[in-house]
């Protein structure tokens, strides 16, 4: 691979990396405002959804949701309670 398509990866893949998104965001929130144990819990189930979400995901759950709005809203409704 030429060096100048590894820069035109590596620049902008950085800036996305250490840019804070709201997960990020949340966590050092409530690690100022409660302390290191509610920051370090939250981190954690941040980190379980997001692996919980990546399994539903590849076991096509997401295809099933969007092909049945039956299935979509129940799913959403649960997610609401």
């Amino acid at each position: 691979m030429p060096t100048t398509h590894l820069l035109a990866f590596v620049l902008p893949a950085s800036v996305l990396a250490v840019a804070s998104g709201p997960s990020v965001l949340f966590v050092v929130s409530r690690l100022v405002v409660l302390g290191r144990g509610a920051g370090l819990g939250t981190a954690a189930g941040d980190g379980l959804g997001a692996i919980a979400q990546l399994v539903v995901v590849s076991l096509g759950v997401g295809v099933v949701l969007e092909q049945s709005i039956v299935v979509f809203n129940v799913v959403k409704l649960a997610g609401a309670a």
